[in-house]
């Protein structure tokens, strides 16, 4: 939703592992780090995503070119929501769209 609580159609909806060791390194492991766009509903989905801990954010899509930058993690994380997903587990988030400083 964006802020005035109405479907945000053009967010991007990021998910990266929480663990960011790896990350923070600059080795990026893309079956865990995903980008998708917000339907023309507000919905989103992330298919077959690995279990693992997770931070997950819906950001302006204009803001987020480079989203998989270190340092644009680091200012996602604050915004972002955490989650662990199980094996074969399916789970539901509702996002705000958050704008981030970096």
């Amino acid at each position: 939703s964006d802020a005035k609580g109405q479907p945000d159609k053009s967010a991007l909806v990021v998910v990266f592992p929480a663990d960011t060791d790896s990350w923070k390194r600059g080795v990026m492991n893309v079956r865990r780090m995903r980008a998708v766009r917000t339907s023309t509903t507000g919905a989103y989905s992330l298919p077959s995503l690995p279990p693992g801990a997770y931070y997950i954010a819906a950001l302006p899509d204009s803001t987020t070119p480079d989203w998989q930058d270190p340092k644009i993690l680091e200012a996602i994380m604050p915004v972002a929501t955490r989650f662990t997903l199980d094996d074969g587990e399916k789970k539901s988030q509702d996002l705000s769209t958050r704008t981030i400083r970096y």
